[in-house]
Order: C-alpha cells, then sequence, then structure tokens
C-alpha cells in the first residue's frame, strides 16, 4: 500500500507512460500556470509556518524584485498620485486587489524588517487569506512556487455506514466541485488551523465550506473513524442530527431507512401464578424482535442494537422511554406492587381481575402475554351471577309474595351467602366447576334497595311480601334484568296494569235501571279491575257524565259477586240527598244507610 501511495504522489505510472508512450501529462494542481503578461505590481509570498502563532506575508516590488520593507510609504505615494492627479489617476483591478490586501496586511501584520516578513497572527490569518485570494501572483514559502486560489468552497462530506459486527464506519472526505467533481480523503487538504476555513490541496488554495474546530475531535483526526457497537446508537441518535447541522452527511440507504421508519415496541408481559393466588410478573419491550427488559434505570441504557445477521443486517434503535414508563405505571394504577427485583406483584381480586379483565385488553391493544404456569384455577365462570325471582299472588289478591335466589348458570347459591360475601368486601367467591364468581355489587345493592323502596316484607328465608298496591316493584325488577317467573294469576295481572290493558269486558250486573253509553262501560270495566285487586283510584270526569251512576254500577257488582258486604260512600253533605236519589232511580236493590247530621250514631 505504502509503495502504491508514493508511486501515485511521484507519477511514477505517469513518468513512464511519457518514457515508452511519449504521452504528455499536466498536473496543474502541483503546477498551476504562470503569470505571463502581470497587470500588478507586486507579488505576495506566502509562508503558513513562519512560527506557531503566526503567518507571515512578504511583498516583492516585480519592478526591483526585492521585498518591500516599508508598506506605508507606497500607501503614501498611491494617496498622493491621487490627489495630485485630480481623479486622472486610476488603478487597474489588479491593482485595487494589491491596495487592498497592502492595506490589510499594513493594519493587521508586524513588519520585519531585517527579513522583509510581515507576520501575521493565526486569529487574522482566515481574513488575510481573502484578500491574498484576489491578488494576482502569490508564491509559496519555501518552494517558490505559485499558489492557485480556488473561489468554490470544497465541501466536507460525512459518509456514514455500518460494518457486520456492529461498528458505525465513517469516513470524512472533500468534495471537489471544479474543474471536475472529485472526491479526496480529509488528509489530503492540508489546514492552516483548524478554526480556518481555508486549505491548500498540492499548490491550491481553497476555501472550505466547514471549519474542522466546529466537529468533534475524534472525527478529524483521520479519514476513517470508526464508532463501536455500544456507542452506535448513541451517535446515531444525538451526534449525528447535530452533525447533519454542520456539514453535508450521506447515510447508507439501510441504515437511514431503519432509523427513520422505526416502529413502537411491543410491550410483553410475562406472568406466573403464585401459590397463594397471587400473580408475578415481568415486563419487556420488543423492538424489532429483540427484548429489552424494563428497568428503573432504563435512560442509562436508551439504546437497542439489533442484530439480524441471515440479513446482515445491524441497526440502532432508541428505546420509547415514554412508552415504557407509562406502561409500568399502567400495572402500578391497577393495583400491582413493585417487588426487590423488577417484577411487579398484584394479589386477590385484583389479580382475578387483571387476568381476565385487563389482560385480554392489553392483548387487544397488540400487547404481548406470556403464561409461565397453569392460569385455570384463575379463570372467572363464564355465566354471570344472576338473582332469580318467583312471583304470585297470596291467598288475598290485595299482596304477592317473591320468592328470591341467586344462580350462576343452573347451580343455584342462596341470597344471604350472596350478601355474606357483600359485607366481606370481597368481589369474588369461588364456586366448585364454575371457577370464579364475581358478586354483582351494584346489582346487589340495587335489588336490596327496591325491596326496601316498596317495603317488601320478609316473610321466610327466601320469601317477601309486597302490597298490590306497591307493585311498582316489578317494574323495578324488571329493569334491573332480574330473572322473573310469574305465576298465570300475577302474570294476567301485570300485563293488564303494565300496558294499562285493564279494560276486560265485565258483564254488567242486572236490576240497572240504566243504559250505560260506551265510555261509562270502560269506566266500570276499570273500576271493577281495581276493584278486584285491592286497588285504588280515582275516576275523573266533566260534571253530568255519569260518575255516580259507574259507581253504582260497581257497588251493584261488588254485592252480586260478594254477597251482602256493606260498602263505605263518604261524600260531601251538599252532595248525599243527590247519591240518595240516583240509588233509588238507578239501583233500587241497594239498601242505603244515610249517616249525615248531629243525630248519626
Amino acid at each position: 500500500v505504502s509503495v502504491g501511495l508514493v508511486s501515485i504522489s511521484k507519477h511514477l505510472y505517469e513518468e513512464y507512460l511519457t518514457e515508452t508512450k511519449g504521452k504528455e501529462f499536466k498536473f496543474e494542481d502541483e503546477n498551476p500556470p504562470e503569470i505571463t503578461d502581470p497587470q500588478g505590481g507586486y507579488k505576495f509570498v506566502f509562508n503558513p509556518k513562519f512560527n506557531p502563532k503566526f503567518a507571515a506575508v512578504q511583498i516583492i516590488d516585480r519592478a526591483k524584485d526585492e521585498p518591500v520593507a516599508d508598506i506605508e510609504s507606497i500607501l503614501r505615494a498611491v494617496v498622493a498620485l491621487q490627489s495630485s492627479s485630480n481623479g486622472a489617476f486610476e488603478l487597474n483591478s489588479a491593482q485595487k486587489s494589491e491596495l487592498a490586501a497592502l492595506q490589510h496586511i499594513y493594519r493587521t501584520g508586524r513588519a520585519e524588517k531585517k527579513s522583509g516578513w510581515h507576520s501575521i497572527p493565526i486569529n487574522k490569518l482566515e481574513e488575510t487569506l481573502k484578500f491574498l485570494s484576489h491578488v494576482e501572483e502569490v508564491i509559496d514559502y519555501p518552494s517558490n512556487q505559485r499558489l492557485e486560489f480556488k473561489k468554490t468552497p470544497w465541501q466536507l462530506l460525512l459518509t456514514v455506514n455500518v460494518s457486520l459486527v456492529g461498528n458505525v464506519l465513517l469516513s470524512l472526505h472533500w468534495k471537489r466541485p471544479e474543474p471536475e467533481e472529485d472526491i479526496y480523503p480529509l488528509d489530503e487538504v492540508k489546514f492552516f488551523a483548524k478554526h480556518i476555513k481555508w486549505g491548500r490541496y498540492k499548490n491550491l488554495i481553497v476555501p472550505l465550506d466547514t471549519a474542522l474546530s466546529t466537529l468533534p475531535y475524534y472525527l478529524t483526526r483521520s479519514t476513517f473513524t470508526d464508532i463501536r457497537d455500544a456507542d452506535g446508537g448513541k451517535f446515531v441518535y444525538e451526534e449525528l442530527p447535530k452533525l447533519k447541522e454542520l456539514m453535508t452527511v450521506e447515510i447508507s440507504e439501510t441504515l437511514e431507512k431503519l432509523t427513520l421508519e422505526q416502529k413502537p415496541p411491543v410491550a410483553v408481559v410475562s406472568i406466573e401464578l403464585t401459590e397463594e393466588q397471587s400473580i408475578k410478573a415481568s415486563l419487556d419491550f420488543e423492538y424489532d424482535g429483540t427484548l429489552v427488559p424494563f428497568g428503573k434505570l432504563a435512560e442509562k441504557t436508551p439504546y437497542v442494537t439489533i442484530k439480524k445477521p441471515e440479513e446482515e443486517l445491524i441497526y440502532w434503535v432508541k428505546r420509547n422511554l415514554d412508552q415504557e414508563e407509562k406502561a409500568y405505571k399502567f400495572f402500578l394504577n391497577n393495583k400491582f406492587h413493585p417487588m426487590q427485583t423488577n417484577n411487579i406483584m398484584v394479589e386477590g381480586d385484583h389479580a382475578i381481575d387483571f387476568y381476565n379483565s385487563l389482560l385480554p385488553k392489553l392483548v387487544k391493544n397488540n400487547w404481548k402475554a406470556v403464561e409461565l404456569n397453569d392460569f385455570s384455577s384463575l379463570k372467572v365462570a363464564t355465566k354471570p351471577l344472576k338473582i332469580h325471582v318467583d312471583i304470585d299472588f297470596d291467598d288475598s289478591v290485595d299482596s304477592f309474595s317473591l320468592e328470591i335466589s341467586c344462580a350462576v348458570g343452573k347451580t343455584e347459591i342462596d341470597l344471604d351467602t350472596v350478601q355474606h360475601y357483600l359485607q366481606q368486601g370481597k368481589k369474588y367467591f369461588y364456586l366448585e366447576k364454575e371457577g370464579y364468581v364475581e358478586v354483582p355489587l351494584a346489582d346487589i345493592l340495587q335489588f336490596t334497595r327496591s325491596l326496601n323502596y316498596f317495603d317488601a316484607q320478609k316473610a321466610e328465608d327466601r320469601k317477601f311480601n309486597v302490597k298490590t298496591f306497591r307493585a311498582g316493584l316489578v317494574a323495578d325488577l324488571i329493569d334491573q334484568q332480574v330473572a322473573i317467573k310469574m305465576s298465570k294469576k300475577f302474570k294476567k295481572f301485570w300485563d293488564q296494569i303494565s300496558t294499562f290493558n285493564t279494560m276486560e269486558d265485565v258483564e254488567l250486573p242486572d236490576n240497572i235501571n240504566a243504559e250505560l253509553r260506551e265510555y261509562q262501560k270502560k269506566g266500570f270495566n276499570w273500576l271493577w279491575f281495581l276493584h278486584s285487586y285491592g286497588l285504588n283510584g280515582i275516576l275523573a270526569d266533566d260534571m253530568g257524565l255519569g260518575k255516580t251512576l259507574q259507581a253504582l254500577v260497581l257497588i251493584q257488582n261488588s254485592k252480586k259477586k260478594l254477597g251482602k258486604e256493606p260498602t263505605l260512600v263518604i261524600a260531601p253533605t251538599s252532595v248525599v240527598f243527590n247519591w240518595e236519589a240516583e240509588i233509588e232511580k238507578f239501583t233500587p236493590d241497594l239498601t242505603v244507610l244515610n249517616l249525615t247530621g248531629s243525630a248519626r250514631k
């Protein structure tokens, strides 16, 4: 390699072609063309290594072929000529550039009178090079060769790739724009100082688009740099974005695609059922097939190295620490508590809740769940606990009874047993062959409130008595989706009252001296329905439409059906005589006892 590099630098191959083929070569970067017809009066000799802190410039008077010791005298002479010529004296472009350079060197440099050099501080060199880039001729010291200044900046190019062993491979090159685009290693361009955006390539002085002082030291030590596997993620996600702001960066297509198209991690929860029916869990996150355990100090390892040898791929993924922390807090918010290791644990009813309710939701949301042992004993019953109520009238239809039980599927459970678990604060109880059964707290409390609200009286272990006029309880239980079974007799009553379909035609009793209108018959039917079930009601209608007649028909029918039991009519004294008249007119078979006035007994 060394022999080859030396051969290239000395153009040995080109010399061989010249000797054997007669082919001529021009190496203009090393031998810039000479100035054949100079328009200016001075040459500038540039010494970049005058001493460690200074560069130096020597000005050569073309006419005298000797160094200029006193710049000030030249500047004064130019001013004098301009003043004496009344504007007729004019400098050409080469002379103007020389004058600007002389003025700058006079202001910035320090004259070394014995040697004729003007020393330039390194921190002023970049500005000096800008002036020298415009003068006609600059000579290198000590080679005495002409230096050619280029106008278009050379671009610093960083190439980023990945090796098969996992290192990030960096290479720095200079991109030459003219005369033909070309690429040179970093070391090919010599720097006057790292903060100066000018460099030297052979006998070319070129402007640079990037000062090396703005880049990290590790990057500018040589053309090629390796970032080891462990630091690759930090470089790709922390250093590389900063470098992109400073210079041109080319990233290998594969690495660019993989870093830009990252998918969120898949949370993986591994669970183990302990002897105490508790769940011990560990949390991992899968990044492109690589598992990373959750840790409380995850911020210290924020990157994951992904290796896929079958695809010859190695790249880095930045961990989504916010998502990881959010997942961990989800468990803490759902009654898990941390253990000394990175494991977490949940116990009792909360463990049953997690396995049967929360875990399926997590899996549905693209989590992965790994069961490390048998969880069949922790499963809940496939059917919920339901309250069952059998309803029938008592011996008298003015009340009905509720026979209450609970069941899971076909397995019956006493309500008192369920309430016992409820009082203990348990959410679940275990039922043989069914699994864990959830105590429906809200359902039981609502059911109990309804019984109390409608004044249901406990009669036996499983029975409650309710007055028929409190049949609104049944509507409450139906709304609560209680499983209700009604006797035939009660169902008939409920179908009528719940749908207001109480208009069953009742045969009118005998001995009614009136022809009832249709609405009066309906009024009688409704009153008889209420009377049959011991219910109360109000018959409201305009005056003169026969409310008293309808009531009398009800009383007459009651006498017919139930015998000679008396009926009490309470009315204002102002209408008592009207009642007596109506009874005599429409229902003369009824016997009337008038209890009004102070003489009543």
